[in-house]
């Protein structure tokens, strides 16, 4: 009863309804307050304004207060829902009578994200460090607060600060200019801009460039600057920038900058650090093959940079402690005076790296800088021929390249736990998941609100509650839960359900194999084989057995923790030649697949080698009866399947025609 009542309120929680099926069958739920009608890929927030109908009739018998907004050229009429009515209840109205052979909603669709600004297609580092698929996740939240310690970023550009739109991704209140002694002046180095627009440039609002974390034409994460002024004296303000930048809230401190190492800067480094800021370090433009201070401090992490062709970007220090790298050659961001410039070095490699950090605190604000680090690393793509060593690292290159979307589903760090087996019904649990249970829909791939749990088709959910997942077996088989964040799989738990399914019974190179499905093997505890009247156990699934060539009737069953499989009855066909051997036939339907694969005689340095450079063989099948063939076709050389379709019952002869050598002929019974 008490399982009853939880499923109960949390369908109530949700108000699904699945629509009477006069069309495309539609599920319309109610997530945060709004409609939406929710699709397996996809949720689309409903259009309460609007039905698509089709009558029966084509345009005759049409009530005359119907009132049509188009029609199209196959009869589909777009119809308005009167005032006062709600579209579930005028679409039910509709679907009461015999006059519509189709009445389905309609919903909001919307463009894939690829942003519209004027210079993006310029932009090469976009697709490289993966971040069109980063942006499905998010874009950017103004709750995460970035400091971009500098030489100033210029809030009057349009396409960082306010232009004719209504928001700014740079505060000129929380930051502070060293030159002017206020929270914002207008700078006159374009490099804090330059590195700015990296990060936050305005994404997606048709203007100038596209920043890693600028949300999608509206406000992304929040930029602070604090203005060092010119190379010559920034060193007086480092430390007390990375200070004032720590106590003001920011979770990202980017210094695209390198300076003598000294105690007060070190020590702001690790007050910040341990006030659970990352703070992104350009390894510097030297050259040289060690990377300069802050970026060698064990608290930072070290960027370098790299070319379109993947390789170091010739000027980009590396050496011991580069941790990533990231595009930064040619790279376009904002100017000063609301133009824009090209930029190559370390500087714009390492503001990307702190726009997908943003992007990370943004989906999971509770990461740790030590975390971050290590998700960066551990998600980094691994690029060109370097030699990386047993650690995955490298001298010139770290850990390999930014890849944004992988860093980004490794900070919802979420897991799921439980047993590897279902018998009948278990629980698991996934962490990472909010608390409220009306942020979570069941049964999808994809919810606007965020998460969304599916299961496998041979899998039932009978209950859900803070983490918990209750899955019910329906058939035996490889069964899975999958969690997605608006669509994208962030975790997956595959396991066994059931007894074990025997998929059929093989014999290859003396042994014979009973072939069960990948997930249930580790957990299977016993094989049998019944043949010529006498049990064999196989331990592992396959056991040593010298058979004669011939096709034989033999029995198999497997056993787990579940139960046992039942003994399943099949043929089993011995056909050893000195280069292609019979493993198998099944069933598909009527057809049967047979399955040829190569004999160990026959790999390289075999006396019986099929010929170098062919990448298929001829066959033929005949029946032994009539002396029809009955197929013919052609194998790859390394072995394959045989479908045979419409065929009558008895012995065929398989012929097997590689050129240059002998052909092997085999006898079936099919």
């Amino acid at each position: 009863m008490k399982k009853v009542t939880l499923l109960f309120v949390m369908l109530v929680s949700c108000f699904c309804s699945i629509m009477e099926a006069k069309g495309i069958a539609q599920t319309i739920k109610v997530i945060d307050g709004q409609r939406y009608i929710v699709e397996p890929a996809d949720a689309y927030e409903l259009n309460e304004k609007v039905l698509l109908i089709k009558p029966v009739n084509a345009l005759r018998d049409i009530p005359e207060d119907l009132k049509i907004i188009h029609q199209n050229q196959q009869g589909f009429l777009y119809v308005s829902v009167p005032d006062g009515m709600d579209v579930e209840e005028y679409a039910a109205k509709l679907r009461g009578t015999d006059k519509y052979e189709i009445v389905e909603f309609l919903g909001k669709g919307k463009y894939c994200l690829v942003p519209n600004d004027q210079y993006q297609g310029y932009q090469w580092h976009l697709n490289r460090i993966n971040i069109y698929n980063a942006w499905n996740i998010t874009t950017g939240s103004p709750d995460i607060k970035v400091a971009v310690i500098d030489s100033g970023v210029d809030a009057g550009h349009p396409d960082i600060g306010y232009g004719t739109d209504s928001y700014s991704n740079v505060s000129t209140s929380l930051g502070y200019d060293y030159m002017a002694h206020t929270a914002y002046q207008t700078p006159t180095n374009p490099h804090g801009t330059a590195v700015a627009g990296v990060i936050g440039a305005k994404t997606n609002n048709a203007v100038g460039v596209a920043g890693v974390s600028g949300g999608n034409n509206n406000a992304g994460i929040t930029i602070v600057s604090y203005n060092l002024g010119n190379e010559d004296q920034f060193e007086l303000y480092l430390a007390d920038a990375i200070l004032r930048a720590t106590n003001i809230g920011a979770k990202v401190i980017n210094l695209s900058l390198s300076t003598p190492e000294t105690s007060d800067v070190a020590s702001a480094i690790e007050y910040a650090y341990f006030h659970g800021i990352s703070i992104v370090c350009s390894t510097s433009n030297a050259g040289q093959p060690y990377i300069a201070f802050p970026a060698s401090s064990q608290y930072t992490i070290a960027v370098g940079a790299t070319d379109q062709d993947d390789l170091r970007v010739e000027k980009a220090s590396y050496g011991t402690g580069i941790d990533i790298v990231a595009p930064g050659k040619d790279i376009i961001s904002l100017g000063l005076n609301s133009g824009y410039t090209s930029s190559t070095g370390t500087s714009v490699s390492a503001a990307q790296v702190s726009g997908v950090i943003a992007l990370m605190l943004s989906v999971n604000p509770y990461l740790s800088p030590n975390e971050i680090r290590t998700i960066l690393r551990n998600t980094a793509t691994k690029i060109g021929n370097f030699p990386y060593d047993s650690n995955g690292w490298d001298i010139e290159v770290g850990y390999g390249l930014l890849n944004a979307y992988d860093a980004i589903i490794g900070a919802f760090q979420m897991d799921i736990t439980g047993p590897d087996m279902v018998c009948s019904q278990e629980d698991y649990q996934i962490s990472g998941l909010p608390y409220n249970d009306s942020n979570v829909v069941l049964n999808s791939v994809n919810s606007p609100s965020g998460f969304s749990i599916s299961v496998s088709s041979n899998l039932n959910i009978t209950s859900y509650s803070h983490g918990v997942i209750t899955v019910q077996k329906v058939t035996n088989g490889n069964g899975f839960i999958k969690v997605y964040y608006k669509g994208n799989l962030i975790a997956t738990k595959d396991f066994w359900v059931g007894v074990p399914v025997i998929n059929g019974v093989y014999y290859s190179n003396s042994t014979i194999y009973i072939d069960t499905d990948s997930a249930c093997q580790a957990l299977d505890d016993f094989y049998r084989l019944v043949y010529n009247g006498t049990t064999y156990t196989l331990h592992g699934g396959s056991t040593h057995i010298s058979i004669p060539n011939g096709t034989y009737y033999v029995g198999a069953s497997a056993r787990n923790y579940c139960g046992n499989s039942g003994i399943i009855y099949t043929y089993l066909v011995v056909s050893n030649g000195n280069q292609y051997n019979v493993t198998g036939i099944t069933a598909d339907g009527q057809a049967r697949v047979i399955r040829v694969g190569r004999s160990e005689s026959s790999l390289p340095g075999s006396a019986f080698p099929v010929e170098e450079g062919a990448n298929t063989v001829p066959y033929t099948i005949m029946n032994s009866m009539t002396g029809k063939i009955v197929a013919r076709g052609v194998i790859p050389s390394d072995g394959g399947e045989i479908i045979l379709r419409n065929h009558q019952k008895g012995l065929y002869l398989l012929t097997i025609k590689p050129e240059g050598t002998k052909e092997e002929s085999f006898k079936i019974s099919l």
